[in-house]
């Protein structure tokens, strides 16, 4: 039974490093940014952004 949690943890963990390594970094730095465009811009900055983070998510 460990051997199997281990197993099943380290693909989890593998896979979501790998696709976590260069979305917290772009989220990050388009975070401070949006933050202010989004009072100006509204919704706008808010779509694009979650678009570009369901792309970055989905690749």
């Amino acid at each position: 039974m460990p051997g199997d949690s281990t197993a099943a943890a380290s693909t989890v963990g593998s896979g979501d490093d790998d696709s976590s390594t260069p979305a917290p970094p772009l989220a990050a730095r388009s975070s401070p940014p949006d933050e202010e465009e989004k009072e100006s811009s509204g919704d706008t900055s808010l779509g694009v952004l979650a678009e570009a983070a369901r792309r970055l998510s989905s690749d």
